[in-house]
């Protein structure tokens, strides 16, 4: 998977700086070798961007992020880490997501605190 942009701040005080680090698609199939559809996992790292001084406290959900997808739908996170790092620090994280078959992800949109940001997706 390719990500543009590759970096997102969120928060009212832009205090969340995440990256997303890779990507990968596992396409499924059933026995008689019909699609099923499609595993996709993301690798991220939050970063705090609050200092010691100025501590602020987040927890970015994978249950809050919406994987668009092609054909105009959206789907949830199935599982994954929440991110909630300490102040000047970093935490890394993993986002599954199943794919219906006969769909390909388009754009990620991640939220917090009352912001969103979008993530163009495309299969390398």
């Amino acid at each position: 998977l390719s990500f543009s942009p590759d970096s997102v701040i969120l928060g009212k005080d832009k205090e969340v700086f995440l990256k997303l680090l890779s990507g990968e698609a596992v396409e499924l199939s059933d026995p008689d070798g019909k699609a099923t559809g499609m595993n996709l996992k993301i690798k991220l790292r939050a970063t705090n961007k609050s200092t010691l001084d100025n501590k602020k406290f987040f927890n970015v959900r994978y249950s809050e992020s919406r994987l668009e997808l092609d054909n105009g739908t959206s789907i949830t996170c199935e599982t994954g880490d929440s991110l909630n790092p300490d102040a000047e620090a970093s935490l890394d994280g993993t986002w599954e997501f199943v794919v219906p078959a006969g769909a390909k992800p388009s754009k990620l949109n991640l939220f917090y605190d009352g912001t969103r940001v979008g993530v163009a997706i495309s299969l390398k």
